[in-house]
């Protein structure tokens, strides 16, 4: 442990919090981080998504691969049954979806482990009073240089009138690896570090071909729920049948889907 934090002594902040958040959120549990410049994510965010720190201002995203669910997420939820209790008693006694849950004690865990630098993080599903973001994942994943995002062409008409209203249609993140078959959980903000002179901000890898990207866009608008748009471009891994499936219902309605987490238990 000594020659560890002698080792750390050594390193320029930016680098030692790379080194702890690796250490920390390990690949082999489902995981990856990746560091990111402020000023890159604002050149690309609207001004009502910016962050408001110096631009060259570290930050780190936080992402989930598809070997997290069926490893991780599930020793960790499995682990909280008490003796003697069913399932339906662990669900009694989360408020709330417990993959949130999951998320607020590893991330309080991470910055206990992070000190003493100072840092802010911004879960994924943090949103303002009228709903609006904290930030967008979507263009932090893309300046992080981990996974392009890919833009719809256009709008389309609503289905029940050619000349009604149009209907906003959503953009994409494509992984260079695992296409959309991974997840944004948060984002940490460093106020107090500054990325170093000679950081060069990654460009992500356009995987798919135009006609690719606007089919992967094209399902995930129209038929998300069913997962297909996951698998345009072939990515390297994806997720399983149980994960699709799990992902593309309600959270409050998933506790059937696991039940066999509990019953192999």
């Amino acid at each position: 442990m000594k020659g560890l934090r002698t080792f750390l002594k050594k390193m320029r902040p930016d680098e030692e919090v790379m080194q702890r958040f690796r250490s920390i959120l390990r690949e082999s549990d489902g995981f990856e981080c990746h560091p990111f410049r402020v000023g890159a994510y604002n050149e690309l965010a609207d001004r009502y998504f910016q962050l408001h720190y110096d631009p060259q201002t570290l930050g780190v995203v936080v992402l989930n691969t598809p070997s997290f669910l069926e490893t991780t997420f599930r020793k960790w939820l499995v682990g909280q049954r008490k003796p003697n209790e069913s399932m339906n008693d662990v669900k009694e006694r989360f408020k709330t979806e417990p993959l949130n849950s999951y998320f607020d004690e590893l991330f309080d865990k991470v910055r206990k482990e992070l000190e003493p630098f100072n840092n802010d993080l911004i879960h994924d599903y943090d949103v303002l009073p009228n709903r609006r973001p904290l930030v967008l994942m979507t263009t932090v994943g893309h300046v992080a240089g981990i996974a392009y995002f890919y833009r719809p062409k256009e709008t389309t008409q609503t289905a029940n009138s050619t000349n009604g209203p149009t209907k906003r249609r959503m953009g994409l993140s494509m992984h260079n690896k695992y296409g959309a078959n991974f997840a944004f959980r948060c984002v940490f903000i460093f106020p107090d570090i500054r990325v170093p002179p000679d950081f060069v901000d990654k460009k992500p890898i356009k995987m798919l071909t135009d006609d690719e990207a606007e089919e992967a866009i094209n399902l995930f608008n129209d038929h998300w729920r069913d997962g297909r748009f996951r698998s345009v471009g072939n990515p390297v891994e994806k997720y399983s049948d149980l994960q699709t499936k799990f992902f593309g219902t309600p959270p409050l309605d998933r506790w059937p889907i696991i039940a066999s987490w509990f019953e192999e238990s």
